[in-house]
């Protein structure tokens, strides 16, 4: 069996030879193939699922209740956020790292504000535009407001660029 798999988004058409050979490695049957890769069809407008918007993790956090994690799951919760965040999948970072920052852990929530941060996310993804400079703020806040002593260079350093 011979699988022929295009380059991604490929459309067009590709000549393949096809050659069976012999034990003396002469041509016993040699056969031309033409294949032709289409673009995919567009969905039909009802059928077509709508992204679904990221609701901002603030329009989730009930001010004043902390949620209760043990310090095993914070840990974890912590590390591996971090690591989906290295690697560039900020969505499941932020939900990992919101669920630890609502337990009012400090540095938490500075993670949290550093997937938001412009100036971080433009130096690890330097294409990437998901961003949000209002979160980050609100969650260095909150990271100050816990405990954290770094997050208040973050705030200024926010607040400065926006002039």
């Amino acid at each position: 069996m011979t699988a022929v798999v295009p380059p991604r988004e490929y459309v067009g058409s590709m000549n393949l030879i096809a050659e069976l050979h012999g034990a003396d490695d002469h041509i016993v049957s040699s056969n031309n193939v033409i294949l032709r890769w289409a673009p995919a069809p567009a969905k039909p407008a009802e059928l077509a699922t709508p992204p679904k918007p990221e609701v901002p993790p603030t329009t989730n956090f009930v001010a004043g209740a902390a949620r209760k994690i043990t310090p095993a799951e914070l840990v974890a919760l912590i590390k591996r956020g971090g690591e989906l965040a290295t690697n560039g999948d900020l969505p499941a970072a932020r939900l990992l790292l919101q669920r630890a920052a609502e337990a009012h852990n400090p540095q938490a929530a500075f993670a949290l504000a550093s997937t938001y941060d412009p100036m971080v996310i433009k130096r690890l993804f330097p294409n990437s535009s998901a961003f949000d400079v209002t979160l980050a703020k609100a969650w260095y806040q909150k990271a100050r407001e816990w405990g954290s002593v770094e997050a208040l260079e973050k705030i200024e350093a926010l607040a400065t660029m926006n002039r």
